[in-house]
């Protein structure tokens, strides 16, 4: 009789497991879930292997809810203090996503966590090929708006997926990418948080000049009035020194008629007066042998039949002009008169050209500049994030991290 009671009791023992591992995950339905653990102490919660989604239900408290193939919550992570605060005492292990989102929503109305027209963000990351995150969205969100219009209250529900599927949200910096412990940082000492470094040496980049201490004009050359004596020429009335002035005698040519032959090219024959002929003191006798002898008269050797010969002074009527083309100095006079000139200002530093700084020999005109030891960020570095400043060292600031 033992045997046979001890044999039942095998047999209900082994009906009882395999009823268990065919409905779904062992945690009873309604039971209180502890935050989950962090057995190999990296910090980083860690996730149910056999779980195939999460939902991010995001009001004022945070919390992600893990829930297994069959759709039950077998697990839940409070994301921040307002959420153990107002989710901590919730029996959610085993109920349905939808149930549990219920549950999340009424318990977030009662304590006002959710007020009129406040809003609700739902995200779900798909950790399974074969979960459905469209329709856990949906179905969260019927939810929420059936719990809400039962409270009478308007609320407006966010809902999407992870960009990620097979990814959830960072734990350390709940999916913002960013290094949370520098927030915490203090003020940077090389810095003083300004975030930028200021050289100690100069104005913004620049030094005074110590010659004229910035007390100089920046134009070099001015114009003044003043009296001196002018040249003119005598000839053409003109300034000396006046460009484009045709000259009277030669009209600009150069060259002035010939002083002996005034430009004619040919004079007077000075050996016969420019008659041309003389007469023949054998005239009548007829027996003159002069050349050129009609035997009356004489024709003169040294000119033409006019009287005429070449010029001696010239070959062509005409001279190199000697009166007036570069306005020499014989026919110069000079007049008192009001000029202006260009001088070298006075009060033009030419140490500093005018500008009256010097570019800084220190920053070499880098007269703030981003600081090395905390990149502009005005913070010391806390340590956390090593590898780039200000990013979050687990998900190296993607915000996503393998569950």
């Amino acid at each position: 009789m033992k045997k046979l009671c001890l044999i039942l009791v095998l047999l209900l023992c082994i009906s009882l497991f395999a009823c268990q591992n065919k409905t779904g995950p062992a945690s009873s339905e309604g039971e209180s879930l502890a935050p989950l653990s962090d057995e190999n102490g990296d910090g980083v919660p860690d996730t149910p292997g056999e779980c195939a989604a999460v939902i991010y239900l995001t009001i004022n408290p945070e919390i992600a809810v893990f829930i297994d193939e069959h759709e039950r919550v077998i697990g839940v992570e409070y994301l921040n203090d307002d959420a153990k605060a107002a989710y901590g005492e919730l029996k959610l292990g085993g109920l349905s996503y939808s149930e549990c989102a219920g549950k999340i929503v009424e318990t977030a109305i009662e304590k006002e966590y959710l007020k009129p027209d406040g809003v609700v963000t739902v995200e779900v990351s798909a950790l399974s090929e074969k979960t459905e995150s469209a329709k856990i969205s949906e179905t969260v969100e019927k939810k929420v708006q059936a719990v809400a219009s039962k409270q009478e209250l308007a609320v407006t529900v966010n809902t999407e997926s992870v960009k990620e599927p097979g990814k959830i949200l960072c734990w350390e910096c709940l999916g913002s990418g960013k290094c949370v412990y520098c927030d915490t940082c203090g003020p940077c000492e090389f810095c003083r948080g300004a975030g930028k470094v200021i050289c100690g040496f100069c104005d913004e980049g620049y030094i005074e000049c110590d010659y004229c201490h910035g007390n100089t004009s920046d134009v070099q050359f001015i114009t003044v009035t003043v009296e001196e004596d002018v040249e003119y020429c005598l000839v053409c009335g003109q300034k000396r020194g006046t460009e484009g002035v045709v000259c009277p005698t030669c009209n600009g040519t150069g060259r002035a008629p010939c002083h002996m032959c005034k430009g004619v090219g040919r004079l007077t024959c000075t050996q016969c007066n420019g008659r041309a002929y003389d007469p023949c003191p054998s005239a009548g006798s007829g027996g003159c042998s002069a050349p050129g002898c009609d035997g009356t008269r004489h024709k003169c050797p040294n000119c033409d039949e006019n009287g005429l010969k070449d010029c001696n002074e010239c070959e062509d009527g005409t001279e190199a002009c000697s009166v007036y083309c570069d306005h020499p100095g014989d026919m110069l006079t000079t007049r008192r008169e009001e000029v202006e000139k260009e001088i070298d200002n006075p009060e033009f530093c030419v140490a500093c050209n005018g500008h009256g700084i010097f570019l800084c020999n220190v920053c070499h005109g880098n007269y703030s500049a981003t600081c090395d030891l905390c990149f502009g960020t005005g913070i010391t570095p806390c340590g956390m994030c090593p590898t780039e400043k200000g990013v979050c060292e687990m998900c190296h600031g993607k915000g996503m991290i393998d569950p």
